[in-house]
């Protein structure tokens, strides 16, 4: 990293000895650069790219912040305008610094409410911090070369310019903030020289500060609340005695706290959080997302889509709340909610399941939802699963049972020195380890082992520390012939609750035997006294219960050696399936389960909660 990334202590573009320094409106780089300009210089004036006839809304907003709001802007014989105020945004920053350390802010640019939306590649700005703004700055102005400004950008940057010049006249000392595609203009504008004259704009009319719903924030600021948060820390921690804005504000350090943050809330609420190595798949993924589209960092999009495709939809949903959340928010009963659309700004659109709103246009629904208390008073009949899971659940018993059967059936080969027949083929690897001492090649002999799965058993995690983060330890029985019993410990469901009567928990690990209604209490039975943790006590109860003569283990670790001993002494068999040999994303939809509380909440169930 540069040691004046900013260009502190000399900055090129001056016009009459006032800095021009440009912006990426609404990027966090930039206004940090304005900010540590200010902090340096002291200026006693400063001029921003804010029309005029916008000068007093604008400046209240400003001084709402953190607060958000929105300018309402009225025009003549067309739709509203907006103008949000965006913390990140440097001439925001710049207005904001002006307001607390009282200098003057003019408000210089014309108000054209017509003026085209301008969408010009620029090379990402999360470069600045290590070549300097004076570097990336020059690089752009280089590559764009002199460029015939229109009309309209002459006016405004006209204006400017002679903002900056009356300021300097007066003996101020002056900083002046513009979109960086205006700086050349402003630099070479000649403050006594006419301009193509334009029909006069229209004045807006009807100017209004409006707050700004917390729940649209995620989608319509140029950084993710979770970033501007992060500005407003380092602004205050600054402001409370600091002598320049600190720098945990690298934009890979921001999102890598973010997704963080995001496992930590998973965990919180009773969850597994990503495991390593899916995190580093995740930031690995969204870094290449950036590099397709021509940056260098990810932004909140490219972080989901890859938290979606290295874990699952519900942590890329939680991404996105912990991103969304903005704790600044002021208590205002006429907040409006805005899109991207009304600001003009694109929008990209990721679908995730469990769906956000899910009960959104649901009249009914709601209504059968504030019902639900009266309904569970009324003769409750005990909880029980939510169906599609138990179809799921089983599938997976089924194939553990069918993967555990073949590899027992592979357990019966053996290899003999060849003689007069091939057998099942040349074992080379045995006849490589016997070579020197033997001379002979030895041969593979397939011999059928016929063997069913009389339990399955699947360890996520053994959970043998103190306090153990799944406390919940039932035994359900079947509904049916064709539904298995099952044993299994889990997070506390009262700690996932996604609606009154219907609760959310993740598994630890669980038993499955046939024929069902057989099950005990198997987590209270001293005859299994011989289990370590409840993850042993499972085997334990699978051997005790299955008919079969094999028990298939599905677990990170085969078990300890006195686990198969026990198996054998009960005529049994321990089959280890690791765990990595089955999907991921089947393992992870049958881990997270619910909870109901009454089997008349079923039909409701089924509207709340997304098929596995």
């Amino acid at each position: 990293m540069s040691r004046d990334p900013f260009g502190v202590a000399a900055w090129p573009w001056q016009r009459r000895g006032a800095r021009v320094l440009p912006v990426v409106h609404g990027r966090l780089e930039t206004a940090r650069a304005v900010r540590a300009h200010l902090d340096a210089l002291r200026p006693e004036a400063v001029v921003v790219e804010v029309p005029s006839a916008l000068a007093r809304p604008f400046l209240d907003a400003v001084a709402r912040l953190p607060a958000i709001s929105a300018l309402r802007i009225g025009v003549p014989g067309s739709d509203p305008r907006w103008l949000l105020v965006e913390p990140t945004d440097g001439v925001v920053e710049a207005a904001r610094w002006a307001l607390e350390h009282d200098a003057r802010v003019v408000c210089a640019d014309l108000f054209d409410p017509d003026y085209p939306d301008h969408a010009e590649p620029l090379p990402d700005p999360a470069a600045i911090p290590e070549i300097g703004l004076a570097a990336w700055t020059r690089a752009i102005l280089e590559a764009r070369g002199p460029d015939e400004a229109g009309a309209r950008d002459l006016r405004r940057e006209t204006a400017i310019a002679r903002a900056i010049d009356r300021e300097r006249a007066a003996g101020r000392t002056t900083v002046a903030v513009v979109g960086l595609a205006h700086v050349p203009g402003v630099l070479e504008a000649r403050a006594e020289a006419g301009v193509v004259p334009l029909p006069p704009a229209r004045p807006p009319r009807d100017v209004a500060v409006l707050a700004v719903d917390t729940d649209c924030l995620v989608e319509i600021l140029a950084e993710p609340p979770f970033v501007a948060d992060a500005w407003e820390r380092a602004r205050d921690a600054c402001e409370s005695g600091g002598s320049r804005i600190p720098d945990p504000l690298g934009r890979p350090a921001l999102f890598y706290e973010l997704v963080r943050r995001a496992a930590e809330r998973v965990e919180a609420r009773g969850g597994s959080p990503p495991k390593l190595a899916e995190r580093r798949v995740l930031h690995r993924f969204a870094t290449r997302l950036a590099l397709l589209r021509g940056r260098l960092c990810p932004d909140l999009y490219e972080l989901v889509v890859a938290a979606r495709g290295a874990v699952d939809d519900a942590f890329a949903k939680e991404l996105v709340e912990v991103a969304g959340a903005w704790p600044h928010a002021a208590e205002d009963a006429t907040a409006v909610r805005l899109s991207a659309a009304d600001l003009g700004r694109d929008a990209r659109l990721v679908r995730l399941r469990p769906r956000i709103d899910r009960l959104s246009g649901r009249r009914g629904l709601r209504q059968a939802l504030a019902r639900l208390g009266e309904m569970l008073e009324d003769r409750p009949s005990g909880i029980c699963s939510h169906l599609p899971e138990d179809v799921v659940v089983e599938d997976l018993g089924a194939r553990v049972r069918a993967l555990g059967g073949r590899r027992a059936a592979r357990g019966g080969a053996r290899s003999v020195p060849f003689v007069a027949s091939l057998l099942d083929g040349l074992d080379a690897r045995e006849t490589l380890r016997r070579w020197l001492v033997d001379g002979r090649p030895w041969v593979r002999e397939e011999r059928a082992v016929r063997a069913a799965v009389g339990a399955v058993v699947v360890i996520w995690d053994e959970d043998a520390g103190e306090p153990p983060r799944f406390p919940w330890c039932q035994v359900w029985h079947g509904e049916h012939v064709y539904e298995s019993d099952m044993a299994f410990y889990a997070t506390d469901p009262a700690a996932g609750v996604l609606a009154p009567g219907i609760h959310q928990a993740e598994y630890g690990g669980f038993l499955m035997i046939w024929p069902p209604w057989r099950l005990g209490d198997v987590w209270h039975d001293p005859a299994y006294a011989i289990a370590r943790d409840r993850a042993e006590r499972l085997i334990v109860a699978g051997l005790d219960y299955a008919r079969a003569p094999l028990v298939a283990l599905v677990a990170p670790r085969p078990p300890r050696a006195g686990l198969r001993a026990l198996a054998r002494r009960l005529g049994r068999r321990i089959v280890h399936v690791p765990l990595g040999t089955l999907p991921p994303d089947l393992l992870r939809r049958v881990r997270r389960f619910h909870v109901l509380a009454d089997k008349r909440l079923r039909p409701i169930a089924a509207h709340l909660i997304d098929p596995p």
